[in-house]
């Protein structure tokens, strides 16, 4: 059993009544384009855009994970999805 299915980015973008996301939590996988450039010197903070032009934040505080962010990338990023300022990531 995979403890991170694939999910589609819009899958994960709803928000309830009071604009929490409704995916916080999830363990879960998307795939992607690497959409601009990395925006944290000592971590990770890009987005991800699907086919339909969909996109999430993808965010690691302190650490790379040996990834250099390049835009037009194609990749497949594991984690839980959290919410930060009302975006979703």
């Amino acid at each position: 059993i995979d403890s991170y299915p694939l999910r589609t980015i819009a899958s994960l973008k709803g928000n309830n009544a009071s604009g929490v996301a409704d995916s916080l939590g999830i363990k879960c996988k998307v795939a992607g384009v690497v959409h601009g450039v990395n925006f944290r010197t000592g971590g990770l903070q890009f987005s991800v855009l699907d086919n339909a032009n969909k996109g999430i934040g993808v965010f690691n505080n302190a650490n790379t994970l040996g990834y250099t962010v390049k835009e037009g990338d194609k990749i497949e990023v594991k984690g839980t999805v959290a919410q930060f300022r009302g975006l979703t990531q």
